[in-house]
């Protein structure tokens, strides 16, 4: 495990601690559910760790958090940065030598320092007359200026349909879309997988899940296609490190 990946997983530790004695409920997500399944922990050339949780935990997380996590990490969410145009928040490490640390062993700056991401998983239309109104009112509102004023309307499009109240759900995190939407059993009591030696919450679907979202995920990719996606890049658009 690299550095940048132990620290990560410091601060994964304290994110399940916390969700733990509230009772939260939460899912490894994205690649680091197929590290958990095909690695029992990181995706080797992995530099994030992701996990989503249902709405109502996910808001009732940054609530509790602010005031219990310790003093070397912070929350990022988009209505306290506004510099961040996704859906989504973070748990990130603020301290300069753990960065350091960090982009010394990545080599590679972090412009968004070290972190774990959170998403939320939301509930999405049905039929299919609701999805075409859905997505006709994403485009409206991807019109409006000024953009916070666009990201107000989208936050009420992200919830439109309360998690848990139909049979559909979607995470409306990146680019302003939900790209796989995904059936609300799917989700539904987590199963326990392996990841670094720690028990950790999937979705019971994970399978149907991650194969709608990768493909044939169990089969590595090329040697020359692995290795990181997130340290370093010219669209970055916020920088907390």
């Amino acid at each position: 495990m690299t550095v940048h990946q132990k620290e990560i997983l410091a601060i994964y530790d304290v994110f399940a601690e916390i969700c733990r004695r509230h009772g939260l409920r939460y899912y490894m997500a994205y690649g680091t559910a197929i590290g958990v399944v095909r690695h029992r922990g990181f995706i080797p050339w992995d530099d994030d760790l992701d996990v989503a949780m249902p709405r109502p935990d996910y808001e009732r997380f940054f609530r509790i958090a602010a005031s219990e996590l310790p003093a070397h990490l912070r929350l990022i969410t988009w209505q306290k940065y506004h510099d961040m145009r996704y859906r989504f928040g973070k748990v990130q490490e603020i301290r300069r030598e753990v960065v350091e640390a960090a982009e010394r062993d990545s080599g590679h700056p972090l412009p968004q320092g070290v972190y774990i991401d959170v998403f939320p998983i939301d509930g999405y239309p049905e039929t299919k007359l609701g999805e075409k109104v859905w997505n006709l009112a994403r485009k409206v509102i991807l019109r409006l200026r000024p953009w916070v004023v666009e990201e107000f309307f989208m936050d009420i499009l992200a919830k439109w349909i309360p998690y848990g109240r139909g049979g559909m759900t979607g995470i409306f995190a990146c680019y302003f879309r939900i790209r796989h939407p995904v059936r609300l059993d799917v989700w539904g009591e987590p199963v326990e997988g392996e990841f670094e030696g720690r028990k950790v919450p999937l979705p019971r679907g994970y399978d149907e899940w991650l194969r709608q979202e990768f493909g044939d995920y169990m089969t590595p990719p090329p040697v020359d296609k692995r290795g990181s996606t997130h340290l370093w890049g010219e669209d970055v658009a916020w920088k907390f490190g």
